[in-house]
Order: C-alpha cells, then sequence, then structure tokens
C-alpha cells in the first residue's frame, strides 16, 4: 500500500486507504454497549452482578466510557502504521503491533495516561475501575495480558513519526471523552470491584465491539467530528434494533396467546399446568416426566410467563445431540413464530456450528466473513435479523435458538469468547433437556 501521512488516529481502515477515525470508532462501540444496557433485562443483569439497584447515570455512564475505552490501545504509532509496508515508510519506523497488549502498555507511560484521563478515573471511579478497564481489553474473545519479558515495550510506540504524534492524540481521545460523556465524572459513590460485574461486563463490550465494527450500520467518517457521537447513538439504535437485540417493546406489539393458540391443543395437560402454574420468582424448575407427555410445551410456556413478566427476553434450548436439536429447532420455531409479532421478525436458530439456519431458512457461507440466505431476502431487516445465526459465538444472543448443551458449556469454560457467550445467554431462558 503507497504511504500517505497519518495525522489522526484510525479505528478502522479499508485497503482502499479510507479510514474511521478512532474516537469515532470508540464511540460507535460505546453507543451499542449504551443502547444494550438500556434493555430492561440487561440491565436488570448489570444490576444485580453490580449490587446496584438500580445503577445510577452516573455509574452507568462511566460503563458506558469504559466501553468507549477498548480500543484505546490503537493510539501507539506502531499500529497506527501498521498498514504500510516498512520499505515504504520513513526511516525509524515503529515496529508493526496490534491494540491488545499494547494497552497495557499505554498504562505505564504517564504522559499518555494523564492525556487520556485514566489517572484522574482510577482515583475518583472506585475499586471497580481497573479489572472494569481490563475487562473492556477483553473485547476480541480473551483476557489482555503481557508478552513475557516485554516491559515496558518498544519506546518508539509512544514517540511521535511520520507527522502522527501519540501524545496529541490522546490528548484529544480524553477531551472527547470529557465532552461526549460529561455524566461520568460527577461526584457519586465508586463503581464496585465485583467479579461478576467485570465477567458480564466483558461479554457485552465484545457483544457491542461486534455490532459497532459492521460497516454496514457504520459508514467510515475521515475527518474528525465533534459532534459524532449524535451520529452513532443514532447508527447503534438502529443496528441494535436490525439484530434483534433490542426488545424492550416486544411484548406490546405480541398479542396474549393462549394455549390453543399457541400449540393448537384444547387444554394444557396436568404436568403443562402445573409448570404454567409456578411461581415466576423461582429461578430453578426441574421437570421428569416420560417422552412425548409435552415438557417441551410446557417450557414454552415457561418462557412466555418470564418473557411477558419481564424476566427474560431469549429462550435457548440445550439438548445433548445435534440430530436432537434439529429435530426439536421447528417445533420450537412454530411455537415462537407465534409468540413474538411478525413485525420482530424472530426466527429460531439451529445453534449447532457448520448449520447456518433460522427458522426455516438455510444459508451457505461464501468467502470467510460473507454468508447467502437460500430464500435470498430482498429486504436488508431481515438479513440482518439472522445475524446471530451466522456465526456460532453469536448463537447465544439469539431472541430464540435451539442447539446442544456444548454451546452452553462454552460461556463457561476458559475458552475465546466465553464472555461474549455467557453474557448474551443471561438474558435468555435456559432449557436444558
Amino acid at each position: 500500500m503507497e504511504y500517505s501521512t497519518t495525522r489522526h488516529p484510525w479505528g478502522k481502515f479499508e485497503s482502499a486507504g479510507c479510514i474511521h477515525c478512532l474516537e469515532h470508532h470508540c464511540a460507535d462501540v460505546a453507543a451499542c454497549f449504551q443502547t444494550l444496557l438500556a434493555e430492561p433485562v440487561v440491565r436488570a443483569r448489570f444490576e444485580r452482578a453490580a449490587g446496584l439497584s438500580p445503577i445510577d447515570q452516573v455509574s452507568a455512564t462511566r460503563l458506558v466510557v469504559l466501553a468507549f475505552l477498548h480500543d484505546f490501545g490503537k493510539l501507539n504509532a506502531g499500529f497506527q502504521f501498521k498498514v504500510y509496508d516498512r520499505a515504504e515508510l520513513p526511516p525509524g519506523a515503529p515496529p508493526h503491533v496490534g491494540h491488545i497488549e499494547q494497552a497495557l502498555l499505554c498504562c505505564q507511560q504517564e504522559d499518555m495516561c494523564e492525556a487520556i484521563g485514566l489517572h484522574a478515573m482510577y482515583d475518583t471511579w472506585g475499586d471497580g475501575f481497573l479489572p472494569l478497564l481490563r475487562a473492556s481489553l477483553a473485547h476480541h474473545g480473551r483476557p489482555a495480558k503481557r508478552s513475557h519479558g516485554s516491559g515496558a515495550g518498544p519506546a518508539a510506540l509512544w514517540k511521535p513519526y511520520a507527522g502522527y504524534d501519540p501524545l496529541a492524540a490522546a490528548k484529544l481521545f480524553g477531551e472527547r471523552i470529557r465532552l461526549w460523556f460529561p455524566d461520568a465524572f460527577a461526584d457519586v459513590p465508586s463503581l464496585p470491584a465485583s467479579t461478576a460485574l467485570a465477567h458480564l461486563f466483558a461479554g457485552a463490550v465484545a457483544l457491542a465491539d461486534q455490532i459497532g465494527s459492521d460497516e454496514q450500520h457504520f459508514c467510515f467518517v475521515l475527518e474528525p467530528d465533534p459532534n459524532y457521537i449524535e451520529r452513532a447513538h443514532r447508527r447503534a439504535k438502529h443496528a441494535v434494533q436490525a439484530h434483534l437485540l433490542r426488545r424492550r417493546d416486544w411484548t406490546t406489539r405480541s398479542p396474549a396467546m393462549g394455549f390453543a393458540d399457541l400449540f393448537d391443543y384444547p387444554e394444557p395437560r396436568p404436568l403443562q399446568t402445573a409448570v404454567a402454574d409456578a411461581p415466576l420468582t423461582c429461578p430453578l424448575l426441574v421437570l421428569e416426566s416420560e417422552t412425548g407427555s409435552g415438557k417441551t410445551e410446557a417450557a414454552v410456556l415457561r418462557f412466555n410467563a418470564l418473557w411477558r413478566a419481564g424476566l427474560v427476553d431469549g429462550l435457548y434450548f440445550a439438548v445433548p445431540t445435534r440430530s436432537a436439536a434439529k429435530q426439536l429447532q421447528r417445533r420450537v420455531d412454530a411455537a415462537v413464530r407465534r409468540l413474538f409479532s411478525p413485525e420482530t421478525r424472530a426466527e429460531t436458530v439451529l445453534a449447532i456450528p457448520g448449520y447456518l439456519q433460522a427458522g426455516v431458512a438455510t444459508a451457505r457461507r461464501v468467502g470467510k466473513f460473507q454468508v447467502e440466505w437460500e430464500d435470498d431476502p430482498e429486504d436488508e431487516l431481515t438479513r440482518c435479523a439472522r445475524w446471530s445465526a451466522e456465526s456460532s459465538r453469536r448463537f447465544l444472543s439469539s431472541a430464540a435458538a435451539v442447539g446442544t448443551v456444548d454451546q452452553v458449556l462454552l460461556a463457561a469454560l476458559k475458552v475465546k469468547w466465553a464472555h461474549l457467550r455467557g453474557s448474551a445467554l443471561s438474558r435468555s431462558l435456559l432449557v436444558v433437556d
């Protein structure tokens, strides 16, 4: 690629040379996180994890700022020039590096931390600030860590080079934070140092980054714009809704359904009546009965009750085998289509790696990142609504899905994307069969 001087830090880069300003991309992700946090079920999970009921506006805004900070490691000069061939750069080019480990190295640069405002946040936001900052750096699926013997890293990463000054960029980055999120700097109780909150936050930021990196919804803006945050909020609201992650009004748009309306049976069986009558405050129900007695329908009834009460807004059926999941998916999809208004565009995802299926529609992968659906939906909204079906890491973010138990286990093991899976699953009723 032909070299051209980069004076402003980029967060997203196209091969043609078009960039998306770093603070703009960070604003996109922060706005997506804020939109997710506004969902009643998601907010309830954060309140429980934080031990705050409710989460005050200042604490919520501080979480948004921490989501914004997820990519501050990209301020280093090595990252900013990594897209160019070293042979085309002026002498003394910094080494080509990434941005996750470099964020940890940046924390050792006093002037950079001061410019961004990290020192002030650390001093005033409480013991929860540092673990939550590290959690935001796990947005690529794994916790951030430093290489052995890395020390403070190459000094060239933080020095001016070829028209780019990391410290000047850091100062503007910090100014944007204070301009766009003033509520975060009020004097209120500290962020709690909660392990549960850090894990939940890590997954939510990873999901927000997946949405905020979608160029279909967040087109690149080259020139720095002090008012960009307004555009980011508009785009985030549309993107989160298009991906079926904004579900706050689904119950009001979907008429109440009786048993006969849902399943075409005149009356529920005693087992199903018992489940329907169970207290909604009970977090765990164990149902034991023979095959064919209607346990699947009972689970759907339980979901309907919890969903109408605003306690969950998603459903995941976990079964032992792929064949069982394939058989069950269409049954659950038929009930879900009756529960959810057609306006929601919700379809039950088949959560099995290697399969691409939402409702009755299947797809095939075209290239590394593209998916082509067999019914070739003409409207973009239908394609976006199937977003969670297109990657196994996003299966559990579906409004409804049927898959294998291992998808749930991967949300609790020390594997890549565990936090994203666990955070997404937290808003759903989990049915283990």
